[in-house]
């Protein structure tokens, strides 16, 4: 069983890489989502309902006006892949992830389908 400590270990040795690449990024942000996943932390965790007086609101809700292309994520959150990702293009993200996800789905289908069944919600 992957313990909480292996995964910052992991963690750590891919931020301490000297010369980073696509892969080292690739391993960190697949270390960053089992942390996530395996160990929740309440601080971060989503409300399983929005309350009812509140209206439904959308992250990627942009002007008309703006082309797809150019739709930038808005996500507050202190960890090191929310900072990376806040203000970026979402083209550019989107493929980044789904790579990360095709690797997690092979190296543990377990919480890769845990995963799934929380963005399935």
């Amino acid at each position: 069983m992957i313990q909480e400590n292996d995964l910052d270990q992991a963690i750590a040795e891919c931020m301490a890489e000297r010369e980073p690449n696509a892969w080292t990024s690739i391993r960190l942000a697949a270390h960053f989502i089992n942390k996530m996943v395996l160990f929740p932390d309440e601080e971060h965790q989503q409300p399983t309902q929005a309350p009812a007086d509140t209206a439904m609101k959308y992250s990627f809700a942009t002007d008309p006006q703006t082309p797809a292309g150019e739709i930038t994520i808005s996500y507050d959150s202190n960890t090191d892949f929310g900072k990376a990702i806040k203000d970026k293009p979402a083209a550019q993200i989107w493929p980044i992830i789904d790579e990360v996800m095709s690797i997690l789905q092979t190296l543990s289908p377990q919480i890769y389908a845990a995963a799934m069944r929380h963005i399935n919600q």
